[in-house]
């Protein structure tokens, strides 16, 4: 029979994921990942305390127009610093040094809380 795709067989492919097979690369490529994280971590630490030093309070709104990126961030910080409380810090990337610098500036894990109580002492003091 007259064939006119060609039967052989395709040759082998490259592993993609080869820089994951020895334990020296992977270290590699954890530390370097960590790095790049808390450099970010960094630069956006320095903009809430611009922010701070501007406003007076960690308080940046969810939906910060002059810094959408700070806003995501800010969020980003509460939402794994639940992770650090309910599953622990191997579930988080947030650590305790970063928590602890947060919270130096005055950051607010329940914005919600914080907010309801101020109202609610607003309200005592309307009646008193």
């Amino acid at each position: 029979s007259d064939r006119s795709r060609d039967d052989t067989l395709p040759a082998p492919r490259m592993k993609t994921h080869c820089f994951f097979g020895s334990q020296n690369g992977t270290s590699r490529y954890f530390k370097l990942k960590t790095a790049q994280r808390e450099i970010k971590w960094s630069n956006m630490y320095d903009e809430l305390k611009e922010y701070v030093s501007k406003h007076g309070d960690a308080h940046v709104p969810r939906n910060y127009k002059p810094n959408p990126a700070l806003s995501h961030w800010v969020n980003r910080q509460r939402t794994e610093y639940k992770q650090f409380q309910t599953r622990g810090s191997t579930s988080s990337v947030i650590t305790k040094r970063h928590i602890i610098e947060l919270e130096a500036l005055g950051f607010v894990w329940e914005p919600l809380e914080v907010a309801w109580m101020d109202h609610y002492q607003e309200l005592i003091q309307y009646k008193n």
